[in-house]
């Protein structure tokens, strides 16, 4: 998380040592074999948020600090899994995605912070499932998308 990104109001509420406020982190996970997406919120009770419920759930994020020399991750654990979570994991077919949402208690259908990660290794055990989470890093994507070859083009690239 970024002053950059967000109000600095919400850094600083965010980063006191105390406050009035009780935030609650909201995690969505998303692959396309779901049939609906599985939404967790770090809370004893479950929450509606904008018109979705997130199920009670105890996890833990391990947000990274900033820097420029390595690509940034995120740790996520989820602990007392069910086997519905565990099917999901093992049986995903394409990369999952997690959206990670800060609202605060009182108001839940305003998200502070709204950060998208793509699932990069997912460790399974009978107590948690514990994931490395990454941005979509545009460094790490190949450019150009095609291979310019005598093949894939034998008039060249320019049709000459």
């Amino acid at each position: 998380m970024s002053p950059r990104s967000y109000a600095i109001a919400t850094v600083q509420e965010l980063a006191a040592q105390e406050t009035d406020e009780v935030f609650l982190e909201l995690v969505e996970i998303n692959e396309s074999s779901l049939p609906e997406p599985i939404r967790v919120v770090n809370n004893p009770q479950a929450i509606t948020s904008q018109t979705n419920v997130y199920a009670a759930a105890a996890f833990g994020i391990n947000l990274a600090g900033e820097s420029d020399a390595e690509v940034e991750t995120v740790r996520l654990r989820v602990d007392n899994v069910d086997r519905l979570l565990v099917a999901a994991v093992r049986e995903a077919v394409g990369i999952p995605t997690v959206n990670l949402r800060i609202i605060r208690a009182d108001d839940p259908d305003t998200w502070l912070v709204d950060m998208k990660f793509n699932v990069e290794t997912a460790n399974v055990t009978m107590a948690a499932i514990e994931a490395v989470l990454t941005y979509d890093n545009a460094y790490n994507r190949r450019f150009p998308r095609h291979k310019i070859t005598p093949y894939t083009f034998p008039a060249g690239p320019f049709g000459g």
